[in-house]
């Protein structure tokens, strides 16, 4: 029978229900008063950003009629809001990594919680199963039936819990932050806009970013994708590394370095040609 083909990450209801598991172990009171604050944070940010665009263009037209009193004034006053607006980019820049911090704390306590029960830690590095990759052909081979997922191997546990748990954390904060900004702007910048230009101006340039957005997204290949083939390729490179420190003492007395150091070169030649192939596309 011929192997179905593999399928990509999809944003399916499967993974929107990981997604809600994952959060109600990492986000918390705590949390939400950070989201809030970071929200309340990014408000006042693009609030700042208007008074400072309408305070500049007061300037010049004060500048301009030779008024050198409000010209004197609008510059005071931009002194004064640029001592605030620098505190507000701080605040935000110390929520942002303050959120990060929370959900990885969150996360890998609930990880380790996990990994030391009933013994999970020794059957992931110690008892030979099958990995995950493995488990996705044995089951595409099975064309439906069941597949004993009790001897899946659990491949790389110590960059899970050290590296990819932080990588999410960091994501997390920073993708709340760049989505709500743009939001936060539309609203106030097209309301701003709309006023100075009529509802015309911004419905014409949203249409235009829309056409371009769309267009650039048919033509970049999917990162994403290549990203987390990345990071899986990394993992194996680190494992090797690692099952190298731990057997060092078996590889010295049978005099096998050079064995060991073709895989590590292997593992990491793979990881050039996927870099190299990603900066190619």
């Amino acid at each position: 029978k011929a192997k179905k083909r593999k399928r990509g990450v999809q944003i399916d209801a499967l993974f929107m229900k990981q997604l809600r598991d994952i959060l109600h172990h990492a986000v918390g009171k705590r949390e939400v008063l950070n989201v809030a604050a970071l929200t309340a944070t990014l408000v006042a940010r693009t609030g700042m950003s208007l008074y400072i665009a309408h305070n500049m263009g007061n300037t010049i037209s004060q500048f301009c009629q030779k008024n050198w009193e409000g010209t004197l004034q609008s510059i005071t006053r931009f002194g004064t809001v640029s001592v605030v607006a620098a505190l507000l980019n701080a605040g935000l820049k110390f929520l942002i990594h303050a959120l990060s911090m929370n959900v990885r704390q969150k996360l890998t306590g609930y990880a380790h919680e996990l990994y030391f029960r009933d013994k999970i830690y020794y059957r992931a590095n110690k008892v030979s199963g099958l990995t995950s990759k493995q488990l996705a052909e044995r089951a595409a081979d099975a064309d439906g039936t069941h597949v004993d997922t009790s001897v899946v191997k659990l491949e790389n546990a110590d960059q899970l819990i050290a590296d990819d748990i932080e990588k999410f954390a960091d994501v997390c904060s920073d993708l709340y932050a760049n989505l709500l900004k743009p939001v936060v702007d539309f609203v106030m910048f097209s309301a701003q806009l709309a006023q100075m230009m009529g509802p015309a101006g911004p419905l014409g340039m949203y249409t235009w970013f829309g056409v371009a957005t769309v267009a650039i997204s048919k033509v970049l290949p999917a990162f994403g994708k290549l990203a987390a083939q990345e990071q899986a390729l990394e993992g194996r490179f680190r494992a090797a590394h690692a099952e190298l420190i731990h057997n060092a003492e078996m590889v010295a007395f049978l005099r096998g370095e050079q064995p060991e150091k073709a895989v590590l070169d292997g593992r990491f030649a793979a990881i050039r040609r996927h870099v190299r192939a990603t900066l190619q596309r």
